[in-house]
């Protein structure tokens, strides 16, 4: 009977290193899935039950353990283990950590660890989602520093960059994620806000360059979402495209891109963003009364998604629109309030602005003395922020 308990017990522990494979199996899809989706508290959530289910097993058994001879794509920790008779290694991963053991067990204070660091990354997402972006800026840079190879850290570092106006360091962050991973998705997401970086920048043919392959991913993913965003990034380049006869047949290219890539968004504040920006290409072709109209449409859905930057950055050109249509009082009202928005929120690029609208405004109303003030602020943050292109045309029209 001695040999039917043992054959039982084996069978018994078959079905149950089964059992277990299925389920990692499964959670590891599911995890991938949420990655390329972009769901990250789906993410982190299944996440955290992977390194449940791989820490059990490596923490109860023996260098036999079939769990340490899995090879893991797509997961979210690394590790990389000098052992003498056994090793476990994935790849595609956005989080590495190096470790040489004698032993042929897991370290649980390493899985704590890294599921504990691992939060930096989801930090900073969170942190950029709810446009805290000096609490961003400090979880990107934990991310960065204890994550390295991480593509995800350095994204979200490189564009909590862009929204403090420090294009540079976005771009260099940007890069080094763009370098760190194969993933379309966030390709296309790089290759957006690298774009918006140039497009800042004053490189018009740099951004552009970007934002066809953010379009280009965009196609292949069959991601209408961003592919409305692509059209719009584009729309932008050819909005700022101003001699004579091109000009006319981009800004008209910029509309039927914007009104298409409207068509694809669902959300309040990709909405809000788009309103903005056909604000803008009516303000460029002249037609302020219809740039109002669609400011205030921007302004409406930006307060709606409860996006306060998003909402700052309207308020501005509304007000900027407002000064243009000589509409003092109401340009006064916008620009206030947009320019104390941008302040609390440390967005140096869009404070810059404010105070070159407030310059215009002193100098419609013939008060030289303080729009020679505002415009010497605005010069001094644009000059602070890397964004040379900005800072000379303001010299040159109202400094010099």
């Amino acid at each position: 009977m001695g040999w039917i308990t043992a054959l039982m017990g084996h069978v018994v522990n078959a079905i149950e290193a089964i059992v277990y494979l299925i389920t990692v199996i499964i959670v590891i899809v599911m995890l991938t899935l949420s990655i390329l989706t972009k769901r990250k508290k789906l993410a982190g959530f299944l996440f955290l039950i992977l390194w449940g289910l791989i820490s059990l097993p490596l923490g109860n058994h023996n260098s036999k353990n079939t769990a340490n001879q899995l090879n893991i794509s797509n997961s979210t920790v690394i590790s990389n283990q000098s052992n003498s008779s056994n090793s476990s290694n994935s790849s595609n991963s956005t989080v590495i950590s190096n470790q040489s053991n004698s032993s042929n067990s897991t370290n649980s204070s390493f899985t704590n660890e890294s599921v504990t660091n691992a939060n930096e990354i989801k930090k900073c997402f969170n942190y950029f989602e709810s446009q805290n972006y000096q609490l961003a800026l400090q979880a990107g840079q934990n991310a960065v520093r204890i994550y390295p190879l991480s593509a995800e850290a350095h994204e979200c570092l490189g564009m909590t960059y862009e929204k403090l106006g420090d294009f540079n360091l976005s771009i260099k962050e940007l890069k080094t994620a763009e370098k760190l991973t194969n993933n379309k998705a966030y390709l296309g997401a790089i290759y957006s806000a690298i774009g918006m970086d140039y497009d800042y920048f004053g490189d018009p043919n740099k951004a552009l360059l970007y934002f066809n392959r953010e379009l280009e991913i965009a196609r292949d993913l069959n991601d209408q979402e961003e592919e409305g965003t692509a059209f719009r990034n584009i729309a932008r380049i050819y909005e700022e495209q101003d001699n004579t006869f091109e000009s006319i047949f981009n800004y008209d290219k910029a509309i039927v891109s914007y009104d298409k890539s409207l068509q694809l968004k669902s959300d309040p504040s990709s909405i809000a963003i788009i309103y903005n920006n056909i604000g803008e290409v009516y303000w460029d072709k002249g037609d302020k009364n219809k740039a109002v109209e669609y400011y205030k449409k921007a302004v409406e859905f930006a307060q709606k998604a409860g996006d306060y930057h998003e909402t700052a950055i309207c308020m501005l050109n509304l007000g900027n629109t407002y000064t243009d249509l000589e509409n003092f009082s109401n340009a006064q009202y916008y620009l206030q309030k947009g320019l104390s928005m941008t302040q609390k929120l440390g967005d140096k690029y869009w404070e810059a602005y404010g105070y070159g609208y407030f310059g215009k405004l002193y100098l419609a109303q013939n008060q030289e003395s303080l729009a020679r003030e505002y415009f010497t602020k605005a010069y001094n943050l644009f000059k602070a922020t890397g964004d040379n292109n900005d800072a000379q045309l303001v010299y040159e029209k109202y400094l010099k």
